[in-house]
C-alpha cells in the first residue's frame, strides 16, 4: 500500500496518478477489512489522513533513491529531477502546523476521496458478509466550519469538482448496485487548534460529533511542542513558572478552550 501512495504522492499525470489511487484504494480496502473483520461490530472511528505527507515517503536519502528507481523504471516518461521537485514541494518547514489533516483534504481532495472509498467498500463487503458496521470518520486538524463543510458536501468551482465524503457515499453505493450504503455513519472534526474551539459553535452545525485532542490543544494553546518540553520544563517548574507538566495535568488555559467547546 504505501509504496503505490508513495507513486499517487509523486506523478505529476493526471491519468497515471488517478490510477496509482485507484491501486492504493484497493489496497486500503483490504486492510480495513481486516479491522472490521477483527472489531466484530464494535465501534471504529477512522481518523482521516493526517499526518504531514513527506511522512510518506522515504525518509533517508538511500530509501529515496531506491524508490526513484523504481518509479522510473515504471514510468519512464517522468524525469528524476521532477520527481524529487515534487517530493520537495510536498516538504513541511512546521509539521505540527503546515500541510496536514484537513488540509490535505482540501490541498490534495483525490487522497481523502480515495481513503474514503476505501472504507465505504470495506464497510459494505463486511456487511455483505453478515457482519457489522458502526463507523464514524473524525476529520483531523480543522480550523473553521468551512473546511467541515467542505469536506463533507465538496464543492464545485468552474472546472473543479471536488467530490467530498457524500459524494464519494453515493458514488461507492452506485459502484456496487446499491441505492444507498447499507450502514450509516459520522463525520466529526477533531478539536486541536484553539480557533476550533473558538468555533465549536459554529462548527457543530457541520460535524456530528467532536473529538478532543489535548496534546495537539496542549501544544497550539501553550506554543509548547511535545518533542521538545523537556529541554525548558524543568526550570520552569523549578521556579515555579510552571506548577505542572501540561502534557500530565492540563493546563487552566486549555481547560477553558475544552470548556468552550464542549458547552
Amino acid at each position: 500500500t504505501i509504496g503505490l501512495f508513495r507513486e499517487a504522492l509523486l506523478l505529476s499525470d493526471p491519468a497515471a496518478r488517478a490510477a496509482a489511487l485507484k491501486e492504493t484504494q484497493k489496497a486500503m480496502k483490504g486492510d480495513v477489512l481486516e479491522i472490521f473483520k477483527t472489531l466484530k461490530g464494535k465501534k471504529i472511528v477512522f481518523r482521516l489522513l493526517d499526518s504531514p505527507l513527506t511522512d510518506f515517503l522515504p525518509h533517508s536519502p538511500e530509501e529515496m533513491e531506491t524508490f526513484l528507481k523504481g518509479m522510473l523504471k515504471k514510468y519512464s516518461h517522468h524525469r528524476k529531477d521532477e520527481l524529487i521537485t515534487r517530493a520537495n514541494q510536498l516538504r513541511n518547514v512546521n509539521p505540527m502546523l503546515g500541510l496536514r489533516g484537513s488540509r490535505i483534504a482540501i490541498s490534495y481532495p483525490d487522497l481523502y476521496e480515495a481513503q474514503v472509498a476505501a472504507i465505504f467498500s470495506a464497510g459494505c463487503e463486511h456487511m455483505k458478509a453478515g457482519g457489522q458496521v458502526t463507523l464514524e470518520l473524525m476529520v483531523p486538524a480543522v480550523m473553521t466550519d468551512s473546511e467541515m463543510r467542505f469536506i463533507r458536501n465538496g464543492r464545485n468551482i468552474e472546472s473543479s469538482t471536488i467530490k467530498g465524503i457524500r459524494t464519494v457515499e453515493f458514488e461507492v453505493a452506485k459502484e456496487l448496485g446499491m441505492k444507498e450504503l447499507p450502514f450509516t455513519y459520522k463525520v466529526g472534526a477533531v478539536i486541536e487548534l484553539p480557533a476550533a474551539a473558538l468555533m465549536a459553535g459554529h462548527m457543530a452545525k457541520q460535524s456530528d460529533f467532536f473529538g478532543i485532542d489535548t496534546d495537539m490543544l496542549t501544544q497550539t494553546t501553550n506554543g509548547m511542542s511535545k518533542d521538545d518540553v523537556n529541554m525548558f520544563l524543568p526550570s520552569y517548574t523549578q521556579y515555579d513558572i510552571l506548577k505542572d507538566d501540561p502534557f500530565q495535568i492540563l493546563s487552566m488555559p486549555v481547560k477553558e478552550l475544552i470548556g468552550t467547546t464542549v458547552h
